[in-house]
């Protein structure tokens, strides 16, 4: 298909009556019936897996590790893209799809652009065929069932989260070849049009999965958060930076011509993200800083070959164009929407900027030795003032003019969000907001709403098509309320609760009743819930993982207008065989004493033995007994088909301690350690009932911070609309 394109564009100035006459070839027909052919057998090949899922085919390695016949359709549908091999096949699919959209609406672009779509195609089959979903069980084992899909994974939202990402990933390839088909073309007027609606999918696509990934974690996780900084969540974040970047951008050039060359950057800076991204996250290289990470496959070679190639050929081919690119200069003497759309592209470049280098600093710490990451304050850091001047730059975008005539007319059109602003800010200071930070981060968010709130009412009168912009960017000022708001005022506090007696938690009466067992497995803890105005029973899950050999834990999330009560169990100690004397959770950095020993945890020890693949977890620990300190780190050795851990023994005087690590929080950074040897708690002899242990939390302002996700989403489906309708 490629092949024929590229003849295809060679020919293209050829007459169609005289290429007819001549009987010359018809490459560009070639070229589609190739791809047709092509994308007939992606789909074939992902119609064959499900078939292998569906019908239990676990001689397939692939199948064995990611699915079992007790799973139910959905969680079968998700099996397909459990696992790397199976998550790049679905990669290539939508790809491939996407491709029939690009030549249906490419028109002169479709030439090149499928030149350089193919080459991206065929790295993908390539890489599968390193790793492939197909390969079977080593000595012709068929074993009777399947390992089974993890827990976590045998979710609602997981069904629908990685195909939305994926979609996104693939999208992100037609801003990239349409920019690299308009510097080989040497057209820089009409790539504008073309590219616009593939950055809108690109964005809307993303940011609905890294939403829908953010309200999993919360509902499902139980670690009480939606966004950690994690390696593999900033995988899709990034590219969606860059692509809000690029969006504002584009909207610049097409109005006045300037910023030509910086989207070119951008539109192949994004694609290359997602591939050095992939990298990061599969190739096994953050395997030591990163539980979430994927194992290595051995396809680091392919990708780094690939991300080279595609860096070196696609930048040089930009800059060898600099000199022909010539575009228009930005009026600075004045406020205007064109300098504040620059401002938010330059705060979102620098912020995915600052986000890649904490995520890619165990590879450039090791260039300079041991290898280290970044703490996730890093990041909040970073990204703090950034937020806060985008807040100011997205609450002046609606209400200014293309060309500001003059400063007073600008005073008077932000006069009254101005005044809202400040009647908000200082109800927010009466009710607790008193952090000079927090004050000046929510004032500018606050800003964000009247104004952009402001501009939908204006633009509706006018015509409704036009609110898209205000409409996407009060949703992000209602989200940034939501993240300050729920960040700076959270309670959370754990509670030890003894079956049948009530107990205070938040000006709530905390009751835990017993444990059910539902047909799937998933032990559901019942604690009664009551308080002045209501009374429930809330049912968080607390169950035994055989796949990860531990417990999983789903919390109760009792959703309030302006305040959730979370409750996440972590705990059921059974007729006190562990009392609350012999077990000890501990934050990275903590120390706390139990019984008399002193326990510090120091940090995480990880590693992988590359000979089993397992991936090995350590806590480095100070012990303090009786005035001598050990230092000790027992570990959690992760393989592919269960944990196990090994516990460490201190002695001193009379004494003999093992110490076990239990379970590992990776979100929040802190663990679980059991001890044994420890002298009985007579207090509790006599006390036989069970005992839950629970995380209780009140979170505010969650539903805002939903509402805001949701409402962005929607503004950024009206722009895709009107970017559609602009060019049919």
């Amino acid at each position: 298909s490629a092949l024929f394109y590229w003849l295809a564009e060679k020919n293209e100035n050829v007459n169609q009556d005289k290429k007819n006459k001549s009987g010359a070839v018809d490459y560009k027909s070639y070229g589609r019936y190739a791809f047709y052919v092509s994308l007939s057998m992606i789909t074939l090949a992902s119609v064959y897996l499900y078939y292998l899922i569906f019908n239990h085919q676990f001689q397939v390695a692939y199948i064995y590790q990611y699915s079992s016949r007790d799973l139910p359709f959905g969680f079968l549908l998700s099996s397909f893209w459990a696992g790397q091999e199976g998550s790049f096949l679905l990669w290539t699919l939508f790809l491939s799809w996407l491709g029939i959209v690009f030549i249906k609406t490419s028109k002169m672009y479709e030439n090149y652009g499928m030149f350089f779509l193919n080459h991206v195609l065929a790295f993908f089959l390539i890489l599968m065929i390193k790793a492939s979903p197909f390969e079977l069980i080593e000595g012709g084992i068929v074993p009777g069932d399947g390992s089974g899909l993890n827990p976590l994974l045998q979710n609602f939202w997981m069904v629908i989260h990685p195909p939305i990402l994926f979609i996104g990933y693939a999208a992100t390839t037609f801003p990239f070849v349409i920019a690299l088909t308009a510097l080989v073309k040497n057209d820089f007027s009409k790539w504008v049009n073309q590219s616009l609606p593939w950055v809108l999918g690109v964005s809307i696509t993303l940011g609905a999965g890294i939403i829908i990934g953010a309200f999993w974690s919360y509902e499902t996780l139980g670690w009480g958060g939606y966004w950690g900084w994690d390696p593999v969540e900033n995988s899709s974040l990034i590219p969606w930076i860059t692509s809000m970047a690029l969006f504002h951008g584009l909207v610049i050039e097409r109005r006045s011509g300037a910023l030509i060359k910086s989207n070119y950057f951008l539109a192949i800076t994004s694609f290359i993200l997602v591939i050095y991204a992939t990298f990061l996250t599969r190739s096994g290289v953050l395997a030591d800083f990163s539980v979430h990470s994927f194992q290595d496959l051995g396809i680091n070679g392919y990708l780094i070959i690939f991300l080279g190639l595609s860096s070196v050929l696609s930048f040089g081919l930009l800059f060898s164009r600099f000199n022909i690119m010539k575009g228009a200069n930005i009026e600075f003497s004045t406020i205007n929407r064109e300098n504040v759309l620059l401002a938010g592209m330059l705060l979102l470049s620098a912020s995915g900027f600052l986000t890649i280098l904490g995520t890619s600093s165990p590879i450039i710490s090791g260039w300079f030795g041991e290898p280290s990451q970044v703490d996730i304050s890093f990041y909040n850091k970073v990204n703090l003032p950034i937020a806060i001047a985008m807040c100011l730059f997205i609450a002046l975008a609606p209400l200014l003019r293309w060309q500001e005539e003059s400063f007073k007319g600008t005073i008077r059109r932000f006069l009254i969000p101005i005044i809202l602003t400040l009647v908000s800010l200082g109800l927010s200071i009466y009710l607790g907001v008193s952090d000079l930070i927090t004050i000046l981060f929510l004032g500018f968010a606050i800003f964000t709403i009247w104004s952009n709130l402001i501009g939908v009412i204006k633009r509706s009168a006018i015509n409704w098509r036009n609110i898209a912009g205000p409409f996407a960017h009060f949703g992000v000022g209602l989200m940034f309320v939501g993240i300050i708001i729920s960040g700076n005022f959270d309670k959370t506090e754990k509670f030890l609760l003894t079956q049948g007696k009530p107990q205070s938690a938040f000006d709530n009466e905390l009751t835990y009743l017993g444990m059910k067992t539902p047909p799937d497995g998933k032990n559901v803890v019942e604690v009664k819930v009551k308080n002045e105005s209501n009374e429930y029973v809330a049912t968080p899950r607390l169950y035994y993982n055989q796949m990860n050999q531990g417990n999983m834990r789903e919390p109760y999330i009792n959703y309030g207008i302006l305040t959730d009560f979370y409750i996440a169990p972590l705990e059921l100690r059974k007729d006190n065989s562990h009392s609350q004397e012999s077990v000890l959770f501990l934050k990275k950095g903590e120390s706390k004493k139990i019984q008399d020993i002193m326990v510090q945890f120091i940090s995480f020890n990880m590693s992988s033995d590359h000979q089993t693949g397992d991936f090995v977890v350590g806590a480095d620990l100070i012990i303090e007994l009786n005035g001598v300190k050990h230092e000790v780190t027992p570990i959690m050795n992760m393989g592919k088909m269960n944990t196990k851990s090994q516990s460490v023994e201190i002695k001193n005087e009379d004494k003999k301690i093992k110490i076990k690590l239990a379970s590992i929080d990776a979100d929040t950074k802190a663990i679980k350690l059991e001890f044994e040897g420890l002298s009985e708690n007579t207090e509790m002899k006599h006390d036989h009932r069970d005992q839950l242990l629970v995380e209780v939390s009140e979170k505010p302002f969650m539903n805002i911070l939903w509402i805001g996700t949701i409402i962005l989403t929607l503004g950024t489906i009206l722009a895709i609309y009107n970017r559609i309708q602009d060019n049919v």
